[in-house]
């Protein structure tokens, strides 16, 4: 998704990226044979190889996500899924990459808990802090957008 945010298109399919998550430790399995992940600073090292530069961040606040998106970075933000009404624990990575007219902080949300139905969701900046952990990836891009080649229909 930050890829596609960038205009770039990924050189290699979503199951190596998987692979190279794992091998970088983006992704860890456990011997039960579930993955804990992901940690931030292997995700910063995998995202550089997919040519997409940035920094790990933290502690930040929503303000800094929302100045950062409007010159054209995006925030990948970790939130504490205990402090969202949806049955889960643990925390989870979403993609703030856009900033709504109504200074809503526009994001994808692959799992879909802060809004249905995961992509280009809305979320107020007082409902996002409060799952946000203040901490993630500021994201940008290596190259100017004008560079890259962009999806023809």
């Amino acid at each position: 998704m930050a890829a596609a945010g960038f205009g770039r298109l990924l050189p290699t399919t979503v199951f190596e990226i998987v692979k190279m998550a794992i091998r970088l430790g983006v992704l860890i399995r456990t011997p039960d044979g579930s993955i804990k992940g992901a940690y931030h600073h292997p995700l910063l090292a995998l995202a550089r190889q997919l040519g997409i530069d940035g920094e790990v961040v933290g502690p930040v606040h929503a303000g800094g996500i929302v100045k950062w998106v409007k010159d054209h970075e995006m925030m990948l933000a970790s939130v504490d899924l205990a402090k969202i009404e949806c049955g889960a624990m643990g925390h989870h990575l979403v993609l703030v990459h856009a900033v709504g007219e109504d200074g809503c902080l526009v994001l994808h949300d692959c799992s879909g808990v802060l809004g249905s139905p995961g992509n280009d969701v809305q979320v107020e900046i007082k409902r996002f802090e409060r799952s946000f952990n203040g901490k993630g990836l500021r994201l940008r891009s290596k190259e100017p957008l004008s560079s890259f080649a962009q999806p023809s229909d």
